[in-house]
């Protein structure tokens, strides 16, 4: 005999305690997987070409708006979406109705603007360009395209700035992808944009950022709200669902970067193990990733400042895994040398045009006079040719794991505190 129970006549048969499980077991699994970091991200290109025929948007001018309904099926994050609203401020919110608050501030992080699609977020206006909407394809493989034309990307809700760009959005039925695709723009100081993705409730782990490259990243954890040039024509990003029975790893994060290494953590995503690669290219990987039961793994026997994209995924009982989450840009350890005097805290200080980190064999030329300005900071290894010296009255720590060495011609000077009070600390690991 087959019983076919509904939650409602469960509740009669489970005692209480057990019900009350069984709800948050529904409710747990309903927050995992509707959540924007459940995407997998994909770079690829392709030749933009522009909507032909279609539909002119109602959208216009400054923070314009316009509410429509979706032609077929979709869920986004976990929700059936029907109706979504587009604005001039590069953005489609995948929900009907009034539109939030200050949209023309762009905040994947907020808990207040979402759920959004962000192909590129900012304070835009229309200005004399145009969004098109269109519907191709046949059931069940219809695509719903928007795109905008020669949006005037002012970054303050200008429409007489002479930056313009070009961009559409796909929603794609049955898989639920969704494709950012980009065509001819021109920048300007003034943007700070945000590329990627939000979901309810919003906040931590409830969004995807993209810092657009020639290899673009990802992050679930920290966003990129300063992007002022989109990508090149012809860039693509894709974000697919990450199937519901087997959610994605979030919030990869590096530590404890050396010249040959470094470990990778990442946020529990309920499975018990993980697969990464860890990969000089930005690829999505093709085949498995090495196997690890814990959420963190130490990747040794790497090249010396060299570039590392990273992605991870959650191996799932019965053999089926999710998507990959990343990529996250690594770069180990190497030299970095001064080319000129300056502060310590200036990029333009150094050959690598950044200021050293804690996987840096720093060496101050010969001629070259550094001023350590910083609080605190950390290298690999520290060899003095010319001049390091302190510049101010307060407190300063220079931590060096490994080797200090100063030559006949340099000076190290930390000098005393002229105060009394300030400290500065020279801490050393390694041999002096």
């Amino acid at each position: 005999m087959n019983n076919n129970y509904s939650l409602s006549s469960l509740k009669g048969l489970l005692p209480g305690r057990r019900w009350l499980l069984l709800l948050s077991l529904v409710f747990l699994t309903a927050n995992v997987f509707g959540q924007a970091r459940n995407y997998q991200f994909g770079q690829s290109s392709a030749a933009y070409t522009v909507i032909t025929g279609g539909t002119t948007s109602t959208a216009t001018g400054d923070d314009g708006i316009e509410v429509l309904a979706l032609p077929f099926p979709f869920t986004y994050a976990g929700t059936a979406v029907t109706d979504i609203t587009i604005s001039t401020n590069g953005f489609v919110r995948m929900a009907g109705g009034a539109i939030f608050g200050s949209s023309w501030t762009n905040a994947l992080t907020s808990t207040a603007s979402l759920p959004v699609l962000a192909p590129y977020w900012d304070d835009h206006n229309l200005g004399t360009g145009a969004i098109v909407y269109n519907t191709t394809g046949t059931a069940p493989n219809r695509e719903f395209n928007i795109e905008f034309r020669d949006l005037v990307t002012s970054g303050t809700g200008d429409a007489t700035a002479s930056s313009r760009a070009r961009f559409k959005v796909t929603l794609k039925e049955t898989s639920n992808q969704i494709v950012y695709h980009y065509g001819t723009s021109s920048a300007t100081t003034t943007l700070s944009g945000s590329i990627g993705m939000n979901s309810s409730p919003g906040g931590a782990g409830q969004f995807l950022s993209v810092s657009p490259g020639v290899n673009a990243t990802v992050s679930t954890s920290v966003e990129n709200a300063g992007i002022i040039t989109l990508p090149d024509s012809g860039v693509v990003y894709t974000f697919t669902p990450s199937a519901a029975s087997c959610p994605m790893p979030w919030a990869i994060a590096p530590t404890a970067i050396t010249q040959t290494g470094f470990t990778v953590n990442w946020r529990n995503a309920g499975s018990a193990s993980y697969q990464y690669v860890a990969s000089t290219s930005s690829a999505l990987p093709t085949g498995a990733g090495t196997t690890v039961s814990d959420t963190f793994v130490s990747i040794t026997g790497l090249i010396s400042s060299t570039a590392y994209y990273v992605y991870v995924r959650s191996a799932c009982t019965g053999g089926t895994n999710s998507g990959w989450a990343g990529p996250v840009l690594i770069t180990t350890g190497g030299p970095v040398s001064s080319v000129a005097s300056g502060l310590w805290s200036n990029p333009a200080t150094w050959s690598t045009g950044s200021v050293p980190t804690s996987s840096s064999s720093v060496t101050v030329s010969a001629g070259d006079s550094v001023i350590f300005d910083v609080a605190t900071s950390s290298v690999f290894s520290l060899t003095v040719n010319g001049v390091l010296g302190v510049n101010a009255t307060a407190a300063r720590t220079l931590s060096v794991a490994g080797d200090v060495s100063v030559a006949a011609s340099g000076s190290l000077n930390f000098g005393v505190p002229t105060t009394g009070t300030a400290l500065r600390i020279l801490e050393l690991t390694g041999n002096f």
